[in-house]
C-alpha cells in the first residue's frame, strides 16, 4: 500500500477526456485503498502504535490529493450520470458500486474521529495525572496579572 496514489486518469499522449465509467473506476480504486488505510489507522491508535498513526495520517493525505486530481472532473461525471450514463445496467452497478464504498469510508472516518478524541482524551488525563497536584489548572499568575484572564 502506497500512499502516493498515481493519478489513474494520466496516461501519457492521452488527447480525449475521461469517460464516465473511468472516472467512477478511478474513484472505487482510491475509495478501496482509503478503506484500507482508515482499517489500518484504526487498529494502529487501538494498539496506541504511533509509526502506524503517522502512516495513515501520511497515506490519507495522498489519498486527498489523488480526489483533487479528479476534482476538475467532477462537473462532467455528475453531469454524465444525470444525463443517462447510469441508465445502463453496468453503469447503475458502477455508481452503486461508488455510493457503497463512499459510504463504507464515511462510517470509517465516523470512527476514526471518535478514536482520535478517544486518545486526545486519555492523553489529556495522563498529562494532567504526572503534572501533579501542584498543577494550576486556572489561569496562571502572569496572564492574570496583565489582565488576559479577565478579557480585558
Amino acid at each position: 500500500m502506497t500512499y502516493e496514489t498515481a493519478d489513474p486518469l494520466r496516461t501519457p499522449g492521452r488527447l480525449s477526456p475521461p469517460s464516465p465509467s473511468e472516472l467512477v473506476r478511478a474513484r472505487l480504486a482510491i475509495l478501496g485503498e482509503l478503506e484500507n488505510s482508515l482499517e489500518a489507522s484504526q487498529k494502529a491508535l487501538l494498539a496506541r502504535d504511533l509509526e502506524g498513526i503517522e502512516q495513515g495520517t501520511r497515506e490519507q493525505l495522498g489519498f486527498e490529493r489523488a480526489f483533487a486530481g479528479l476534482g476538475a472532473h467532477d462537473a462532467a461525471l455528475r453531469g454524465d450520470l444525470a444525463g443517462g450514463s447510469a441508465r445502463t445496467q453496468a453503469g447503475a452497478d458502477l455508481v452503486s458500486a461508488l455510493r457503497s464504498a463512499e459510504m463504507r469510508v464515511l462510517h470509517l472516518a465516523r470512527v476514526q474521529a471518535a478514536l482520535l478524541a478517544r486518545a486526545q482524551r486519555s492523553a489529556r488525563i495522563m498529562a494532567n495525572l504526572l503534572a501533579g497536584p501542584q498543577a494550576a489548572y486556572g489561569p496562571d499568575k502572569e496572564s492574570a496579572a496583565s489582565g488576559l484572564a479577565a478579557g480585558r
